[in-house]
């Protein structure tokens, strides 16, 4: 037996697990906080609850110097409950990061939001300039489309880019797409026309005559039910339990070892650092696909039916994890 690296073996475990549910979970909140600007939908009691718990998060990471997390927070808050503070300090946050073509754009969207707002014109003022000068100014028009840019969202037909990048730009209309490029130098304007295809509908909308927002099902992207996410972290945290208890007592045997060696009890050490590093491989195994399932994962909740399932089985060698389940 090794007993330094089994001694160690403890604190490095419950580090990972320890930390692996919190990366699952800022992972998951980035993918979603990035993949749009349009506000979620879903129950309004849930998302306010949510908003705030977001706000708080965000407001620490501010604190914190952490300001492009803190900006994508805010952003997650803004959009399960708009509000002017939520976008504001959003903005301030990417402003502080460095991260002037993000400010930008949702210097639009405070600007379309809150036109009459004389402290929200004066940073919309302010992060407009600056970003004109370093960034490349994308304006879309169309009749009833949803704009996505790079795989984002807009909540407006407004966005600062990238300069000297080829930039994605695609409208949605209902069901049908229309694919654009975009590329020009910093501080110039890019304007898309992008005309309505023939056949498309856009009687569709909204009550205040907007077009329905397109949820990440209505993009082609497969999803799966935020259990399946917190199913992983729980089965991580079960398996990470019993890894745990494996490894004291494959420490118990270490020491047992040392005071009194015998062939008996060296076999006996092995069988239990054999099963131990199984156990840690399994709890590893299903850590990564707890994470992994986080940017597949509808946090917003989708009333479609879905049934997944992850489980673990033994084998010869350990344990097999696996994922069922029906999209």
């Amino acid at each position: 037996m090794y007993p330094l690296p089994v001694r160690l073996f403890s604190f490095a475990l419950l580090t990972f697990l320890v930390a692996s549910p919190v990366r699952a979970q800022d992972a998951a909140t980035s993918t979603n906080a990035e993949a749009s600007d349009r506000v979620a939908t879903g129950d309004v009691v849930q998302n306010r609850q949510a908003a705030a718990q977001a706000y708080d998060r965000a407001a620490s990471l501010y604190v914190a110097g952490q300001y492009g997390q803190a900006g994508q927070w805010f952003m997650s808050a803004y959009r399960l409950a708009p509000a002017r503070a939520a976008l504001v300090q959003a903005i301030r946050s990417y402003q502080r990061a460095g991260d002037l073509t993000r400010a930008g754009t949702l210097a639009i969207l405070l600007a379309e939001e809150y036109p009459d707002d004389a402290g929200a014109a004066e940073l919309v003022s302010q992060v407009v300039e600056e970003a004109g000068r370093t960034s490349v100014l994308l304006t879309v028009q169309c009749e009833g489309c949803v704009i996505e840019v790079d795989g984002r969202l807009l909540a407006t037909r407004g966005a600062y880019l990238t300069p000297d990048v080829d930039h994605a730009v695609v409208a949605f209309f209902g069901d049908v797409r229309v694919e654009r490029r975009a590329q020009a130098a910093r501080a110039e304007q890019v304007v898309l026309e992008i005309e309505t295809p023939e056949g498309v509908s856009l009687t569709e909308t909204t009550p205040d005559g907007t077009p329905p927002p397109l949820t990440t099902r209505d993009r082609g992207v497969r999803v799966l039910p935020p259990a399946v996410f917190w199913t992983g972290l729980g089965l991580t945290a079960a398996l990470g339990g019993v890894t745990i208890w494996s490894g004291v007592d494959t420490v118990s045997g270490v020491d047992a070892y040392e005071t009194n060696p015998s062939e008996e009890r060296y076999q006996e050490g092995q069988k239990k650092e054999r099963r131990t590093n199984a156990l840690l491989g399994a709890t590893a195994g299903m850590a990564f696909l707890a994470l992994l399932s986080a940017f597949f994962t509808d946090f917003e909740g989708d009333p479609e039916d879905t049934s997944t399932s992850f489980g673990v089985s033994p084998a010869t060698d350990g344990a097999m994890l696996y994922v069922r389940g029906r999209l």
